[in-house]
Protein backbone atom coordinates (compact mmCIF):
# COMPACT_ATOMS: atom_id res chain seq x y z
CA UNK A 1 0.00 0.00 0.00
CA UNK A 2 1.07 3.45 -0.91
CA UNK A 3 1.97 5.93 1.71
CA UNK A 4 2.10 9.32 -0.02
CA UNK A 5 2.03 12.18 2.55
CA UNK A 6 -0.62 14.76 2.00
CA UNK A 7 0.83 18.46 0.58
CA UNK A 8 1.47 20.35 3.01
CA UNK A 9 1.32 18.21 6.02
CA UNK A 10 5.71 17.62 5.96
CA UNK A 11 7.30 19.60 9.05
CA UNK A 12 10.31 21.05 8.19
CA UNK A 13 13.42 21.07 10.61
CA UNK A 14 14.59 24.81 12.80
CA UNK A 15 13.38 27.43 13.73
CA UNK A 16 11.34 30.14 12.03
CA UNK A 17 12.93 33.92 11.71
CA UNK A 18 9.88 35.12 14.52
CA UNK A 19 11.08 32.06 17.07
CA UNK A 20 15.06 33.74 16.39
CA UNK A 21 14.06 36.82 17.10
CA UNK A 22 12.46 36.78 19.64
CA UNK A 23 15.61 34.29 21.19
CA UNK A 24 17.52 37.10 20.61
CA UNK A 25 15.59 39.59 21.95
CA UNK A 26 15.48 37.54 24.98
CA UNK A 27 19.50 37.54 25.03
CA UNK A 28 19.37 41.20 24.53
CA UNK A 29 17.42 42.05 27.54
CA UNK A 30 19.42 39.36 29.95
CA UNK A 31 22.48 41.32 28.75
CA UNK A 32 21.27 44.63 29.57
CA UNK A 33 20.18 43.33 33.17
CA UNK A 34 23.49 41.24 33.82
CA UNK A 35 26.17 43.17 32.20
CA UNK A 36 25.88 46.43 34.72
CA UNK A 37 25.76 43.45 37.89
CA UNK A 38 28.84 42.44 35.99
CA UNK A 39 30.64 45.47 35.42
CA UNK A 40 29.69 46.92 39.19
CA UNK A 41 30.72 43.40 40.76
CA UNK A 42 34.15 43.70 38.55
CA UNK A 43 34.58 47.17 40.23
CA UNK A 44 33.74 46.37 43.26
CA UNK A 45 36.91 44.02 43.52
CA UNK A 46 38.89 46.48 42.07
CA UNK A 47 37.47 48.28 44.90
CA UNK A 48 38.96 46.22 47.09
CA UNK A 49 42.12 46.20 45.69
CA UNK A 50 42.67 49.43 46.25
CA UNK A 51 40.97 49.51 49.37
CA UNK A 52 43.77 47.21 50.68
CA UNK A 53 46.58 49.44 48.48
CA UNK A 54 45.69 51.95 50.37
CA UNK A 55 45.74 50.33 53.73
CA UNK A 56 48.84 49.09 53.06
CA UNK A 57 50.37 52.34 52.33
CA UNK A 58 48.83 53.67 55.54
CA UNK A 59 50.94 51.14 57.28
CA UNK A 60 53.93 52.25 55.14
CA UNK A 61 53.62 56.23 56.19
CA UNK A 62 53.00 54.60 59.91
CA UNK A 63 56.31 52.87 59.78
CA UNK A 64 58.11 56.23 58.08
CA UNK A 65 56.69 58.35 60.79
CA UNK A 66 57.83 56.09 63.39
CA UNK A 67 61.66 56.02 61.39
CA UNK A 68 61.48 59.80 61.71
CA UNK A 69 60.94 61.41 65.04
CA UNK A 70 56.82 60.83 64.93
CA UNK A 71 57.13 63.84 61.80
CA UNK A 72 55.60 63.46 58.25
CA UNK A 73 57.61 63.60 55.63
CA UNK A 74 58.35 67.03 54.10
CA UNK A 75 57.16 68.48 51.01
CA UNK A 76 60.06 68.09 48.04
CA UNK A 77 58.04 69.40 45.25
CA UNK A 78 58.35 65.95 43.94
CA UNK A 79 55.96 62.26 44.56
CA UNK A 80 55.71 62.15 48.28
CA UNK A 81 55.71 58.38 47.52
CA UNK A 82 59.45 58.32 47.49
CA UNK A 83 60.06 58.74 50.77
CA UNK A 84 58.25 55.03 51.10
CA UNK A 85 60.25 52.99 48.85
CA UNK A 86 62.50 51.25 51.52
CA UNK A 87 58.94 50.64 53.15
CA UNK A 88 57.07 49.13 50.52
CA UNK A 89 56.98 47.93 46.74
CA UNK A 90 55.96 49.98 43.65
CA UNK A 91 52.93 47.75 43.11
CA UNK A 92 50.74 49.41 46.08
CA UNK A 93 50.61 52.63 44.26
CA UNK A 94 48.40 50.86 41.17
CA UNK A 95 44.81 51.34 41.37
CA UNK A 96 43.03 48.36 38.99
CA UNK A 97 40.62 50.43 37.63
CA UNK A 98 42.53 52.72 35.99
CA UNK A 99 44.94 52.13 33.03
CA UNK A 100 48.64 52.54 33.48
CA UNK A 101 50.87 51.38 36.16
CA UNK A 102 50.83 53.23 39.43
CA UNK A 103 54.13 53.32 41.45
CA UNK A 104 56.18 54.99 44.09
CA UNK A 105 57.13 58.44 41.89
CA UNK A 106 53.89 58.14 40.07
CA UNK A 107 51.35 56.82 42.62
CA UNK A 108 48.00 57.05 41.35
CA UNK A 109 46.76 57.95 45.05
CA UNK A 110 46.93 61.56 46.57
CA UNK A 111 48.58 62.37 50.30
CA UNK A 112 46.71 65.67 52.47
CA UNK A 113 49.18 68.28 52.17
CA UNK A 114 48.50 69.71 55.03
CA UNK A 115 50.41 67.00 56.76
CA UNK A 116 53.61 67.64 55.52
CA UNK A 117 56.24 67.87 58.30
CA UNK A 118 54.14 67.94 60.94
CA UNK A 119 54.43 65.82 63.87
CA UNK A 120 52.24 63.39 64.37
CA UNK A 121 51.15 64.43 67.50
CA UNK A 122 49.78 67.44 66.18
CA UNK A 123 47.00 65.21 65.03
CA UNK A 124 44.01 65.97 67.46
CA UNK A 125 41.90 63.35 66.03
CA UNK A 126 43.46 60.75 63.83
CA UNK A 127 40.81 59.12 63.06
CA UNK A 128 38.99 61.93 60.88
CA UNK A 129 42.33 63.64 59.59
CA UNK A 130 42.75 62.45 55.74
CA UNK A 131 45.44 60.88 54.82
CA UNK A 132 45.42 59.28 51.30
CA UNK A 133 42.32 59.33 48.59
CA UNK A 134 42.49 58.24 44.90
CA UNK A 135 43.60 60.83 43.01
CA UNK A 136 42.16 61.89 39.49
CA UNK A 137 44.63 61.51 36.49
CA UNK A 138 44.63 64.51 35.16
CA UNK A 139 46.45 65.35 38.33
CA UNK A 140 49.32 62.95 38.02
CA UNK A 141 52.28 64.96 37.98
CA UNK A 142 50.54 67.81 36.59
CA UNK A 143 52.14 71.32 36.34
CA UNK A 144 50.14 72.21 39.12
CA UNK A 145 50.47 69.30 41.21
CA UNK A 146 53.85 67.84 40.96
CA UNK A 147 53.71 66.12 44.48
CA UNK A 148 50.44 64.28 43.95
CA UNK A 149 48.40 65.75 47.09
CA UNK A 150 45.15 66.29 47.57
CA UNK A 151 42.60 69.54 47.16
CA UNK A 152 38.59 70.09 47.75
CA UNK A 153 37.14 72.82 45.93
CA UNK A 154 33.90 73.95 47.15
CA UNK A 155 32.38 75.12 44.12
CA UNK A 156 34.00 73.97 41.57
CA UNK A 157 34.09 70.07 41.28
CA UNK A 158 36.48 70.02 38.38
CA UNK A 159 39.25 71.54 40.62
CA UNK A 160 39.08 68.79 43.52
CA UNK A 161 41.92 66.14 43.02
CA UNK A 162 40.24 63.45 44.62
CA UNK A 163 38.55 60.76 41.92
CA UNK A 164 35.35 58.67 42.87
CA UNK A 165 36.40 56.23 39.69
CA UNK A 166 34.56 53.32 42.05
CA UNK A 167 31.28 52.91 41.57
CA UNK A 168 30.60 56.68 42.17
CA UNK A 169 32.95 56.73 45.26
CA UNK A 170 36.53 56.92 46.59
CA UNK A 171 38.46 54.74 48.56
CA UNK A 172 40.60 57.33 51.51
CA UNK A 173 42.35 56.35 55.07
CA UNK A 174 42.86 58.10 57.89
CA UNK A 175 46.07 58.99 59.98
CA UNK A 176 45.05 56.15 62.28
CA UNK A 177 45.18 53.85 59.20
CA UNK A 178 41.26 53.41 59.36
CA UNK A 179 39.87 52.87 55.27
CA UNK A 180 36.79 54.49 53.93
CA UNK A 181 34.95 53.73 50.73
CA UNK A 182 33.39 57.32 50.73
CA UNK A 183 30.04 57.56 48.49
CA UNK A 184 30.03 61.33 46.78
CA UNK A 185 27.38 63.00 47.37
CA UNK A 186 25.17 64.71 45.11
CA UNK A 187 25.91 63.30 41.11
CA UNK A 188 24.70 65.81 39.31
CA UNK A 189 26.50 68.44 41.25
CA UNK A 190 29.10 66.56 43.27
CA UNK A 191 30.31 67.63 46.97
CA UNK A 192 33.19 66.26 47.95
CA UNK A 193 33.21 68.81 51.05
CA UNK A 194 30.03 66.97 52.18
CA UNK A 195 30.97 64.01 51.45
CA UNK A 196 34.43 64.18 53.15
CA UNK A 197 31.98 65.47 56.52
CA UNK A 198 29.44 62.88 56.05
CA UNK A 199 32.21 60.11 56.52
CA UNK A 200 33.89 62.46 59.61
CA UNK A 201 36.93 62.88 57.02
CA UNK A 202 38.63 66.07 56.70
CA UNK A 203 42.01 67.98 55.06
CA UNK A 204 42.43 69.53 58.34
CA UNK A 205 45.59 68.20 59.85
CA UNK A 206 44.00 68.64 63.20
CA UNK A 207 40.37 68.31 62.45
CA UNK A 208 38.06 67.54 65.18
CA UNK A 209 34.42 66.76 64.36
CA UNK A 210 33.28 67.88 68.13
CA UNK A 211 34.90 71.72 67.63
CA UNK A 212 33.25 74.08 69.51
CA UNK A 213 32.53 78.28 68.69
CA UNK A 214 35.30 80.23 69.45
CA UNK A 215 33.90 82.66 71.99
CA UNK A 216 34.25 86.61 72.13
CA UNK A 217 34.45 89.00 74.61
CA UNK A 218 35.04 92.90 74.49
CA UNK A 219 38.21 93.88 75.43
CA UNK A 220 37.64 96.53 78.07
CA UNK A 221 33.74 95.91 79.51
CA UNK A 222 33.94 99.37 81.23
CA UNK A 223 35.26 101.27 77.83
CA UNK A 224 35.42 98.86 75.03
CA UNK A 225 37.42 99.68 72.34
CA UNK A 226 36.90 96.39 70.37
CA UNK A 227 36.69 92.53 70.33
CA UNK A 228 38.73 89.78 71.50
CA UNK A 229 38.44 85.95 71.70
CA UNK A 230 37.79 85.19 74.81
CA UNK A 231 40.64 84.85 77.39
CA UNK A 232 38.75 82.47 79.20
CA UNK A 233 38.16 80.27 77.11
CA UNK A 234 41.97 79.00 77.31
CA UNK A 235 42.92 81.89 74.33
CA UNK A 236 46.58 83.87 74.88
CA UNK A 237 45.10 86.40 72.35
CA UNK A 238 42.95 86.91 69.26
CA UNK A 239 41.39 89.52 67.67
CA UNK A 240 38.18 90.25 65.75
CA UNK A 241 37.84 92.83 63.35
CA UNK A 242 35.33 93.49 60.62
CA UNK A 243 35.81 95.81 57.37
CA UNK A 244 33.69 96.52 53.99
CA UNK A 245 33.94 97.46 50.50
CA UNK A 246 30.72 99.02 49.90
CA UNK A 247 30.21 101.39 47.50
CA UNK A 248 26.70 103.28 48.05
CA UNK A 249 26.76 106.88 47.41
CA UNK A 250 24.13 109.73 47.04
CA UNK A 251 24.65 113.03 46.14
CA UNK A 252 28.66 112.77 47.55
CA UNK A 253 27.45 111.09 50.51
CA UNK A 254 28.30 107.76 51.97
CA UNK A 255 25.04 105.96 51.67
CA UNK A 256 26.14 103.37 54.11
CA UNK A 257 27.75 104.53 57.24
CA UNK A 258 31.35 103.20 58.05
CA UNK A 259 30.55 103.79 61.85
CA UNK A 260 27.39 101.51 61.56
CA UNK A 261 29.25 98.78 60.16
CA UNK A 262 32.04 98.50 62.84
CA UNK A 263 30.30 99.77 66.31
CA UNK A 264 28.42 96.41 65.70
CA UNK A 265 30.96 93.01 65.51
CA UNK A 266 28.80 90.19 64.14
CA UNK A 267 30.06 87.65 67.44
CA UNK A 268 28.41 86.79 70.40
CA UNK A 269 25.66 89.87 69.88
CA UNK A 270 28.39 92.42 71.09
CA UNK A 271 27.79 96.38 70.40
CA UNK A 272 31.00 98.38 71.12
CA UNK A 273 29.65 101.86 70.48
CA UNK A 274 26.14 103.12 71.53
CA UNK A 275 24.67 103.34 68.28
CA UNK A 276 23.55 99.51 69.46
CA UNK A 277 22.23 98.23 65.52
CA UNK A 278 21.60 94.75 65.37
CA UNK A 279 21.95 94.54 61.72
CA UNK A 280 25.26 95.00 59.00
CA UNK A 281 23.90 95.27 55.22
CA UNK A 282 25.34 93.88 52.37
CA UNK A 283 24.48 96.11 49.24
CA UNK A 284 24.67 94.73 46.10
CA UNK A 285 25.48 97.75 43.83
CA UNK A 286 28.34 96.58 42.08
CA UNK A 287 30.98 93.81 42.45
CA UNK A 288 33.04 95.37 44.96
CA UNK A 289 31.21 95.07 47.66
CA UNK A 290 32.61 92.88 50.49
CA UNK A 291 32.27 91.86 53.58
CA UNK A 292 35.32 90.97 55.92
CA UNK A 293 35.71 89.07 58.58
CA UNK A 294 39.18 88.51 60.60
CA UNK A 295 40.30 86.84 63.58
CA UNK A 296 44.11 87.40 63.95
CA UNK A 297 46.83 86.39 66.55
CA UNK A 298 44.79 83.70 68.10
CA UNK A 299 47.10 81.96 70.28
CA UNK A 300 46.82 78.55 70.31
CA UNK A 301 46.15 78.57 66.62
CA UNK A 302 42.58 76.87 65.56
CA UNK A 303 41.50 74.70 63.11
CA UNK A 304 37.78 75.73 61.97
CA UNK A 305 36.06 73.60 60.75
CA UNK A 306 32.80 74.34 60.67
CA UNK A 307 31.11 78.47 60.08
CA UNK A 308 27.75 80.09 60.77
CA UNK A 309 25.75 83.07 59.41
CA UNK A 310 22.93 84.68 60.39
CA UNK A 311 21.10 86.56 57.20
CA UNK A 312 18.06 87.95 56.30
CA UNK A 313 16.74 89.99 53.09
CA UNK A 314 16.59 93.50 53.55
CA UNK A 315 14.94 95.54 50.51
CA UNK A 316 14.86 96.07 47.06
CA UNK A 317 16.88 98.97 45.39
CA UNK A 318 17.12 100.38 42.68
CA UNK A 319 19.96 102.89 40.79
CA UNK A 320 19.27 105.26 37.67
CA UNK A 321 21.94 106.87 35.54
CA UNK A 322 19.16 108.95 34.62
CA UNK A 323 18.31 110.62 37.67
CA UNK A 324 21.97 109.34 39.29
CA UNK A 325 20.40 108.16 41.99
CA UNK A 326 18.43 105.83 43.93
CA UNK A 327 14.97 105.49 42.39
CA UNK A 328 13.12 104.10 45.41
CA UNK A 329 12.15 100.39 46.88
CA UNK A 330 10.50 97.72 43.68
CA UNK A 331 10.54 100.51 41.37
CA UNK A 332 11.15 99.29 37.53
CA UNK A 333 14.63 98.30 36.41
CA UNK A 334 15.10 94.91 36.31
CA UNK A 335 14.45 93.00 39.83
CA UNK A 336 16.70 90.32 39.93
CA UNK A 337 18.96 88.62 43.19
CA UNK A 338 22.57 88.90 42.82
CA UNK A 339 24.44 85.40 43.84
CA UNK A 340 27.29 85.73 46.94
CA UNK A 341 29.94 83.52 48.01
CA UNK A 342 32.15 82.68 50.99
CA UNK A 343 35.75 82.31 50.50
CA UNK A 344 37.53 81.06 53.67
CA UNK A 345 41.15 81.73 53.85
CA UNK A 346 44.24 81.57 56.96
CA UNK A 347 47.62 81.64 57.77
CA UNK A 348 49.35 79.91 60.20
CA UNK A 349 51.59 82.30 61.75
CA UNK A 350 49.65 86.16 62.38
CA UNK A 351 50.43 88.59 58.95
CA UNK A 352 51.77 85.37 57.00
CA UNK A 353 50.52 85.00 53.44
CA UNK A 354 46.65 83.75 53.22
CA UNK A 355 46.00 80.78 51.71
CA UNK A 356 42.43 79.95 50.24
CA UNK A 357 40.72 76.97 51.40
CA UNK A 358 37.11 76.99 50.34
CA UNK A 359 35.14 79.14 48.06
CA UNK A 360 31.84 78.43 47.75
CA UNK A 361 27.86 79.87 47.77
CA UNK A 362 26.62 81.54 49.88
CA UNK A 363 23.08 80.03 49.01
CA UNK A 364 21.05 83.34 50.48
CA UNK A 365 17.79 82.67 49.19
CA UNK A 366 15.63 85.65 50.75
CA UNK A 367 14.23 83.39 53.43
CA UNK A 368 10.85 85.72 54.32
CA UNK A 369 12.51 85.79 58.13
CA UNK A 370 15.98 85.42 59.50
CA UNK A 371 17.78 82.25 59.14
CA UNK A 372 20.99 80.76 60.08
CA UNK A 373 22.87 79.32 57.06
CA UNK A 374 25.71 76.62 57.99
CA UNK A 375 29.42 75.81 56.09
CA UNK A 376 31.58 73.17 55.93
CA UNK A 377 34.79 74.36 56.37
CA UNK A 378 38.86 73.41 56.19
CA UNK A 379 41.87 74.83 57.48
CA UNK A 380 44.78 74.02 58.81
CA UNK A 381 45.97 75.28 62.21
CA UNK A 382 45.71 78.71 61.56
CA UNK A 383 46.49 82.33 63.93
CA UNK A 384 44.79 84.46 61.36
CA UNK A 385 41.84 83.27 59.85
CA UNK A 386 39.44 85.65 57.12
CA UNK A 387 36.22 84.94 56.03
CA UNK A 388 35.07 87.18 53.02
CA UNK A 389 31.25 87.68 51.99
CA UNK A 390 31.56 89.43 48.34
CA UNK A 391 29.42 89.20 44.90
CA UNK A 392 30.05 86.58 42.07
CA UNK A 393 29.23 88.72 39.42
CA UNK A 394 29.26 92.66 38.96
CA UNK A 395 25.03 93.65 38.46
CA UNK A 396 25.87 96.89 37.28
CA UNK A 397 24.82 98.14 33.77
CA UNK A 398 25.60 101.13 32.24
CA UNK A 399 22.40 103.46 31.65
CA UNK A 400 20.03 100.98 32.86
CA UNK A 401 18.05 100.75 36.36
CA UNK A 402 19.49 98.08 38.22
CA UNK A 403 17.81 96.45 41.05
CA UNK A 404 19.41 94.52 43.77
CA UNK A 405 19.07 92.79 47.14
CA UNK A 406 20.61 94.38 50.06
CA UNK A 407 21.13 91.42 52.51
CA UNK A 408 21.74 92.20 56.50
CA UNK A 409 24.05 89.89 58.31
CA UNK A 410 23.16 89.26 61.66
CA UNK A 411 25.80 87.38 63.61
CA UNK A 412 28.92 85.07 62.44
CA UNK A 413 30.17 81.77 64.83
CA UNK A 414 33.28 80.26 64.29
CA UNK A 415 33.58 76.56 65.66
CA UNK A 416 36.98 74.90 65.66
CA UNK A 417 39.36 73.44 67.90
CA UNK A 418 42.60 74.43 69.49
CA UNK A 419 45.46 73.01 66.92
CA UNK A 420 47.71 72.17 70.26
Amino acid sequence: MSHRQRRGTRRRAGFTLIELLVVIAIIAILAAILFPVFARAREKARQNTCLNNQRQIAIAIQMYTQDNQEKFFPNNGQSWANYLTPYNGPGIYDCPTLTGEGQNANPEYGFNPNLFKKPLGMVATPSSALLTADLKKSYFNSATNTNFTLSVDGVNAEATTIDPRHNASFIATAVDGSVHAVPLTGQTAPDYLAALNKASLSLSAAYDPNAAKIPFALNNPASPTGVIVDRAAGFTSGTFAQTSTFRGFVNGTNYFSPDYRISWPLVDNIAVAANNISLIYINTNDSLNQFVCKITNIKPPVVLSKLRVYTSPGYWVGWSDAIGGFSGNDSGGVARQWPYKIIVQSSPTTGGALTTHNTFPAGWTSPASGKWFEYAVSTPPAEDIVITMTQDINPYITGQVIKGMVHNIGEIEFFGVKAQ
